[in-house]
């Protein structure tokens, strides 16, 4: 395996990581997980380990979210690589 390959690949298996535990905060509109109720936008993993991503919500209901803020950045904090 290559080192581009090798790379790769801990890139992917860090965004499963992540996109499952992001998945485990609930939106409070939607009720489902944020990944899959799409309220996550431009997830994104270097290879020194850094993510980033936006939380998208209606702007009259950010109030609402800046709990899930707090736990989706919470999540990305403990997840490993």
């Amino acid at each position: 395996m290559s080192k581009g390959s090798s790379v790769n690949n801990r890139l992917a298996v860090l965004k499963d990581a992540l996109v499952a535990r992001l998945d485990a905060i609930v939106d409070p509109l939607s009720g489902k997980g944020l990944f899959i109720s799409g309220r996550v936008a431009g997830l994104e993993a270097s290879e020194d380990g850094k993510v980033s991503f936006t939380i998208e919500a209606p702007a009259a209901d950010a109030a609402r979210y800046a709990g899930v803020r707090d736990q989706a950045e919470a999540a990305a904090r403990a997840t490993p690589g």
